[in-house]
């Protein structure tokens, strides 16, 4: 009998010993799935981060090749608008601009990107009628602060002029950003959805650098459409002074201090 008890207890301790080993294996397998795991997430993470900024990477640099390219600010502003709007898929994209000294009015263009014209136009015509200060609506709030701001459901926000006007504008989500030239806010680019959309913190970066770059450029066109003005203005003036020297009956001549003549007839 002592035999058997002895072998019994023998049995049990060893199958308690199994056991313990099998739990601890088995502890240590979930453990080292759960690293995989983990380690295959991570990846995954990276994969679509390297991805996503490689896309909005590509984006930038589209819209800063082509707006080098433009002839003219209203040309910079519409291939923006056109990139974009190709980018996220939305409808509608539009530009504000500062046209006041102070730089606290913002005044609608009629630079407008829509897929679906039709399907839009009170919203567009309300916004063509309408102005904004620094604050107000979603182009005053980018000009406020200068960075870009998203409103995820316009249904439920509380600054968005527009909406008393017509209760239905047929759009539901919007973002909007700064064009800055200098140290200034020149020009509000604005981007519609019919649908609420949460808020997309890669995007904001893109835009961001796109509002920098793109008023360099801007800056750089205006300054050109200012230099060719200036410069239609001093023809028109000089032929305007040749003409009248012209129509004198007697002999005139004019010299500048240097001793140099300017204009005779």
């Amino acid at each position: 009998m002592a035999g058997s008890t002895n072998d019994i207890t023998d049995r049990k301790i060893a199958e308690l010993d199994l056991r313990m080993a099998r739990d601890e294996l088995e502890t240590k397998i979930t453990e080292r799935t759960h690293h995989l795991e983990l380690e295959i997430s991570e990846r995954r993470r990276v994969e679509r981060n390297l991805e996503s900024n490689a896309l909005y990477s590509n984006l930038v640099r589209r819209v800063l090749v082509a707006a080098n390219e433009a002839l003219n600010v209203e040309d910079v502003l519409h291939v923006c608008l056109d990139e974009v709007c190709k980018f996220t898929g939305w409808p509608i994209g539009h530009v504000y601009e500062v046209k006041d000294k102070d730089g606290v009015i913002l005044v609608p263009t009629n630079v407008w990107h829509f897929t679906n014209p039709n399907k839009f136009i009170s919203f567009r015509t309300i916004t063509e009628n309408t102005q904004f200060r620094s604050g107000e609506g979603l182009p005053g709030r980018v000009l406020e602060s200068n960075e870009p701001k998203w409103i995820s459901d316009i249904d439920a926000d509380d600054n968005f002029p527009r909406m008393k006007v017509a209760g239905n504008l047929g759009v539901r989500a919007g973002f909007g950003f700064p064009v800055i030239s200098g140290n200034e806010t020149v020009a509000v680019l604005e981007f519609f959805a019919p649908e609420p959309f949460a808020a997309n913190i890669d995007l904001m970066h893109a835009m961001s650098v796109i509002g920098v770059q793109l008023g360099q450029v801007y800056g750089r066109k205006r300054a050109e459409e200012a230099l060719q003005i200036s410069e239609a203005n001093s023809r028109i003036e000089w032929q305007r002074l040749e003409d009248a020297v012209n129509s004198f009956k007697d002999g005139f001549a004019l010299y500048d201090a240097d001793d140099k003549l300017v204009v005779c007839n």
